[in-house]
């Protein structure tokens, strides 16, 4: 029996296989980066400041722009415990884009020195892989920006003509250019897609109702919260609910 359940699970893999997401993206760009008339104290501590994940009422309350809910709800807070599991219960994709849903939250942090050379071997991601190599002093000012909800929303990537849900997490390296510039580099951790309900295994040998695979990173998403951070720093405006990120 077990070793039915075991080849099953392998022919279902396989199949999902061989079918490959396609971009609509040439690749990935090497760098996506900007010089910002900042020190990097004050880049560092704004970016943490508009994703501070302890401010989760802001991520509650923008129902109209990001979230399409349910029935007659309003706010997430009008939601069952029960529907508000269905909800965000991947593989939703969002309507709007991604930055919203992210934080800089403090215990996910340390996952940026745990990134090394080792574990991004293979990995299509030349930035990530480039990043990897830096030593830790040089990421002692970068921030991980990490989502509990698992968003996906569309991106470059289709398959059979169908776009696919996409997500990544995302490293913002910060760089110190001179005492009054700082440079700003989006890097992606873990770009993937669901390509639809399968039963597969990981590498850790857990099974999924879904099949989440592996991708180039994509160009256009680190554009867009490369934009963003750049506006909520050049608006001055220190409380993203005054604002939303344009450039969509």
């Amino acid at each position: 029996m077990l070793i039915s359940i075991i080849l099953y699970i392998l022919a279902v893999s396989s199949t999902a296989l061989a079918q490959t997401p396609e971009s609509s993206a040439k690749g990935p760009k090497d760098f996506v980066s900007a010089l910002l008339p900042y020190k990097l104290d004050f880049v560092r501590d704004h970016i943490n400041l508009e994703f501070n994940s302890n401010d989760r009422t802001f991520f509650e309350d923008y129902n109209g722009a990001v979230y399409t809910l349910p029935g007659e709800a309003k706010t997430v807070r009008d939601l069952s415990p029960q529907a508000y599991k269905k909800f965000i219960a991947f593989p939703i994709v969002r309507p709007n884009k991604f930055y919203v849903f992210y934080g800089a939250y403090p215990n996910m942090q340390q996952h940026l020195q745990e990134i090394t050379s080792f574990n991004v071997a293979g990995l299509n991601n030349p930035a990530l892989q480039r990043y990897a190599s830096l030593p830790a002093e040089a990421r002692s000012n970068d921030i991980y920006l990490w989502s509990p909800d698992t968003p996906y929303w569309y991106s470059e990537y289709s398959m059979g003509g169908n776009p696919l849900p996409f997500r990544s997490y995302f490293i913002v390296h910060l760089t110190e250019a001179d005492a009054h510039h700082t440079t700003v580099e989006i890097i992606e951790d873990k770009p993937v897609v669901n390509r639809g309900k399968k039963l597969t295994v990981d590498a850790n040998g857990v099974v999924h109702r879904f099949d989440i695979a592996d991708i180039p990173s994509t160009t256009s998403d680190r554009e867009f919260l490369l934009s963003c951070i750049s506006q909520f720093i050049e608006r001055k405006l220190p409380n993203r609910r005054v604002f939303n990120c344009k450039g969509e």
